[in-house]
């Protein structure tokens, strides 16, 4: 058995999630009401936090329900819940959170499929939560045929019928907007919008800010060695489960890519890629071993203060200015 050290107390503890959320909604809450920003709009008040509460809910649910981490353990939604907690530029409630919304839906339901040629239903609606998704940026359904892929190499639950359910829900979301521009009596301008968020824009860096570029910088060093961690120690997981990551694992690389590639659509990147890396991070916070594992642990702990006070300290001084 291992020794019960502070860490593990905390990865493994039934208190975790529940005193992370209400941390998380205290530092939600909490800063406009400091500014004294009373006339402010109602979505800075907490209206993102819905988006962010059921995120965690079904990264919970997620969890449970394919044993991502072998222990008991709500790490996945703490640690999606710290992440965001620190970023409160992203806490405004906004339509560049959809794509966050839909990610794990569509995780969910492809998990089901696994071994499954049969599960038309589980994949018909994993790929409709993908495309719903992508109403809030367009190229979310670039996932789409590394989903597939991962449905074909990992699950093994590809089939004819599958692949065709697949389509119909991906299709299924464009064709409700069709039809609503259609009632509406201005298609053409569903067709001018379809266009422009399909056609590429060179990076612009300068259109991130900075607590954006510091936020990826430390996501991506997190993510990075838990990457390393899990290919490290991938043998200890069922083969279910390492599939299962498998397909985590290639989503993430192309996150960070994409968030390197065109860092001007951060608003959108960012909580896909901050929701991607909690089953990561989670996995290797709570299952590496070792007293450099310990050490880590708070070095991590440590570098997302700092990220978070940076980040709320830039925050506070933009509406002191704008106020």
């Amino acid at each position: 058995m291992y020794r019960k050290t502070p860490r593990l107390r905390y990865t493994t503890g039934s208190l975790t999630l529940p005193v992370t959320a209400v941390l998380a909604a205290l530092l939600w809450l909490v800063p406009p009401l400091l500014q004294g920003i009373v006339g402010a709009p109602l979505r800075l008040l907490g209206y993102g936090l819905v988006p962010a509460a059921l995120t965690t809910y079904a990264l919970v649910e997620w969890n449970n329900r394919n044993a991502l981490l072998r222990v008991r353990s709500r790490m996945v939604g703490s640690t999606y819940l710290l992440l965001i907690a620190a970023c409160p530029a992203l806490h405004a409630f906004q339509w560049t959170l959809l794509p966050m919304l839909s990610l794990v839906p569509a995780y969910f339901a492809l998990f089901l499929t696994y071994g499954d040629r049969r599960a038309v239903g589980a994949t018909f609606h994993a790929y409709f939560f993908l495309s719903l998704g992508s109403l809030g940026y367009a190229p979310l359904l670039a996932l789409a045929p590394l989903l597939l892929m991962g449905q074909v190499v990992q699950l093994r639950s590809m089939s004819g019928r599958c692949l065709g359910a697949a389509l119909l829900g991906l299709l299924l979301p464009y064709w409700l907007l069709l039809g609503y521009a259609l009632l509406a009596g201005d298609p053409m301008a569903y067709f001018l919008r379809l266009a422009e968020a399909w056609t590429f824009a060179p990076p612009r860096p300068a259109a991130a800010p900075m607590w954006a570029v510091g936020t990826f910088g430390m996501v991506a060093l997190l993510s990075i060695v838990a990457l390393g961690h899990y290919l490290r120690t991938a043998y200890n997981d069922k083969i279910r489960t390492r599939m299962f990551f498998y397909i985590i694992i290639m989503v993430q690389v192309v996150l960070l890519g994409a968030c390197a590639a065109q860092p001007q659509s951060y608003e959108a990147l960012l909580p896909l890629l901050l929701t991607n890396s909690a089953p990561l991070l989670a996995h290797h916070l709570t299952l590496a071993r070792g007293r450099g594992s310990e050490v880590w642990f708070y070095v991590c702990a440590t570098a997302l203060l700092a990220l978070a006070i940076l980040n709320y300290t830039n925050l506070w001084s933009n509406w002191s200015i704008s106020w």
